[in-house]
């Protein structure tokens, strides 16, 4: 393996939709789990996902099963939905062969083309 990634949530996504979906705390063996968002520094690649958000959203409200874990954000305007689908895309990149620095990544694949 020449480089290996984490998916996360940054902060200011959590802020932002933590309003919308309510507690997002869950109950695994007798512990209570949940989000644990990443400050903006520590997050070290960004995959601009723009262009493939309102086709996602579309997907999304196709899937009855899917609604219910986005709370009031389900019923939101097809624009605004786009724009916060658009947030996410945020990776820490755990294990690098082949690149290294603090240049934050847009591409997952840098360094190995």
């Amino acid at each position: 393996v020449s480089k290996l990634y984490y998916m996360v949530d940054s902060e200011n996504f959590i802020n932002l939709i933590e309003p919308f979906i309510g507690d997002m705390t869950f109950h695994v063996d007798d512990q209570i789990r949940g989000e644990n968002p990443w400050k903006e520094w520590m997050i070290t690649t960004q995959v601009d996902t723009a262009d493939f958000c309102r086709i996602a959203w579309k997907a999304i409200q196709c899937h009855q099963s899917q609604l219910a874990t986005l709370g009031e954000l389900a019923n939101a305007h097809e624009d605004a939905a786009v724009a916060v689908l658009a947030m996410q895309g945020t990776f820490f990149r755990a294990f690098s062969l082949v690149n290294s620095g603090r240049e934050v990544e847009t591409d997952l694949f840098e360094g190995l083309r």
